[in-house]
């Protein structure tokens, strides 16, 4: 069994995924959108910068 095992170790490819996350302040507890903040830009303003509903 472990020359199985040894052998796909070897023979196999892999690469990492890359899932680029941007936190955004979106939801039905945040008071005001922080997507376009800051303008031009499209991602949303610094997690400090949000507020929630009281």
């Amino acid at each position: 069994m472990s020359q199985i095992q040894q052998l796909l170790h070897e023979r196999v490819r892999f690469g990492p995924i890359w899932e680029y996350i941007w936190p955004s302040g979106i939801g039905p507890r945040v008071a005001e959108l922080a997507l376009m903040l800051i303008n031009p830009y499209p991602w949303s303003a610094p997690l400090e910068e949000v507020r929630l509903k009281k």
